[in-house]
């Protein structure tokens, strides 16, 4: 399925901040991103795209706010799950410098998109997490929407310096 089922070409290249000089249609209509983007919409739930569907199919003022925040949810997570799938060639296709001279494209040495790479992860996350909680507010079911904690605290049973 094409990613314009969820979202626009423009959405995903602004999330990346690049433009078309950078990232073609062509390269976005490519079919690994459809299917990326469908198993990603797949994990969360099952009965997403689904539901997308039907709610995609109700005029926008006939909507209910449960349905419109599903429909809402459903396209960010879309932009930045196809943005994240991007995220890693970034590098190799928003070039620093672009000349018609000799026709010359000259690259970050560095990763200056280090921050955006991170930016993007973040934000699917966020999304993803509020789209659980969308279908499941939509569909009566509980949420496991919960985050979880990936930094701990952890006290060693002995002191270092007494060693008791």
């Amino acid at each position: 399925m094409s990613i314009t089922t969820y979202t626009t070409y423009d959405e995903v290249r602004a999330a990346l901040g690049v433009s078309t000089d950078e990232i073609e249609d062509a390269t976005l209509e490519l079919g690994v991103y459809g299917m990326g983007l469908d198993m990603d919409l797949m994990e969360v739930n099952a009965g997403v795209p689904a539901a997308f569907a039907t709610v995609r199919s109700i005029a926008t003022p006939d909507r209910t706010p449960v349905q419109q925040a599903l429909f809402q949810t459903v396209k960010l997570f879309a932009t930045y799950a196809v943005a994240k799938q991007l995220a890693s060639g970034l590098a190799m296709f928003a070039p620093k410098d672009i000349s018609d001279g000799k026709a010359t494209v000259s690259r970050f040495a560095d990763s200056p998109y280090r921050d955006t790479v991170s930016h993007i992860g973040q934000q699917y996350g966020l999304n993803r997490d509020r789209l659980k909680l969308a279908y499941a507010t939509l569909t009566g079911g509980a949420s496991d929407a919960t985050s979880q904690s990936m930094l701990r605290i952890s006290s060693p049973l002995l002191d270092p310096v007494t060693g008791q």
